[in-house]
């Protein structure tokens, strides 16, 4: 609205006289109508008001819709999980800048929100005690999952995270006389394929205690093979008539009792089992060497860090990646002794 003039009246008057001319004038007086330049002034503020309402008003609206996650975090049966952390990763990055990352716990019913998320795109990943770790939108605790892509002032509130509880294989390590033996490694594996090549991957790995008594965490629903490797050490010795002395040690044996992966026992698991798988028998074997010379001429650069390794070629054993016998050269005459 453009204002021309303003009147302003005295207060004896009853109302505005007609006519009169500009102030200085012989007819100005305190009745006349007085005329300022008041309109720019008018039209500036009237201006600042209209932008700067659109502005505030979205700054207020931005701030009242926060890009944000929620949802809810339960176990197998549905029941909520509390005191579960929730971490939101940033899939991608700018450059030079680190991914960026959100955490929450859930509450006493499961439930949990990430704010003041930026737009991008985010994997979500969940932790307890007792539990599995989950990647949203995987089966494997350690696929990629599906990622969660955001939007300026998005609100996702309806992703449920599923949680596994931990599965427990415990047992026992002996020895042929049933007697405990200590500080045995004792490997929880399965197998996975890779360019047509199957090969062990270690899921899970414990120490025997002074009881032989070894525990396996960590585990979830699957097929496994069990696999003790004991310490090197001669257990049983005796000699031949020529003189020379056999040797004995407890070889790499899998579960239950078998020095040949083909002897191995498959060890079934269900969701949220806690097994005892029983003992681990170890079988002894009779120690072999097998001693030569390597031409270090051969080579070039240094010669102290060769090794000569033994891996068996009969394909039958998971031993060949777990306790590959291996000799260093030795730097003065390049021999070795394989053992």
């Amino acid at each position: 609205m453009l204002v021309r003039h303003v009147r302003f009246l005295s207060p004896a008057s009853g109302g505005p006289r007609s006519g009169g001319g500009r102030c200085g004038e012989p007819s100005c007086g305190p009745h006349s109508t007085y005329r300022f330049p008041f309109v720019a002034l008018i039209w500036i503020g009237l201006a600042a008001s209209l932008y700067s309402s659109p502005q505030d008003g979205g700054e207020k609206s931005q701030k009242a819709k926060a890009t944000s996650i929620g949802g809810r975090v339960v176990n197998l049966a549905g029941a909520p999980v509390a005191k579960a952390l929730v971490t939101a990763e940033s899939a991608t990055s700018e450059a030079g800048q680190s991914a960026r990352s959100y955490v929450a716990s859930t509450s006493g019913d499961g439930k949990f929100t990430l704010t003041g998320l930026d737009a991008g795109s985010y994997r979500l990943t969940v932790e307890r005690t007792g539990y599995l770790r989950k990647v949203f939108g995987s089966q494997a605790a350690e696929g990629e999952g599906t990622s969660i892509t955001l939007t300026p002032g998005q609100q996702v509130t309806d992703v449920v995270l599923n949680l596994t509880p931990e599965d427990t294989i415990a047992g026992r390590v002996l020895d042929e006389d049933r007697d405990p033996v200590a500080n045995v490694n004792v490997q929880l594996f399965s197998y996975t394929y890779h360019l047509g090549i199957r090969r062990p991957q270690v899921l899970a790995q414990s120490e025997t205690d002074s009881g032989g008594a070894f525990r396996l965490t960590g585990i979830g629903p699957g097929r496994y093979y069990m696999l003790a490797i004991p310490r090197k050490a001669v257990v049983e010795s005796s000699a031949l008539p020529s003189g020379e002395r056999i040797e004995y040690s407890y070889t790499p044996t899998y579960f239950p009792a078998s020095a040949d992966a083909f002897g191995a026992q498959p060890i079934a698991i269900s969701p949220g089992d806690s097994s005892t798988a029983g003992d681990l028998v170890l079988q002894k074997a009779r120690i072999l060497h097998v001693r030569g010379r390597v031409d270090a001429g051969t080579f070039s650069g240094d010669t102290g860090h060769l090794a000569v390794h033994a891996v068996p070629d009969d394909r039958r054993s998971a031993v060949q990646l777990f306790d590959t016998p291996t000799a260093q050269v030795s730097t003065k005459n390049g021999t070795f002794d394989l053992v």
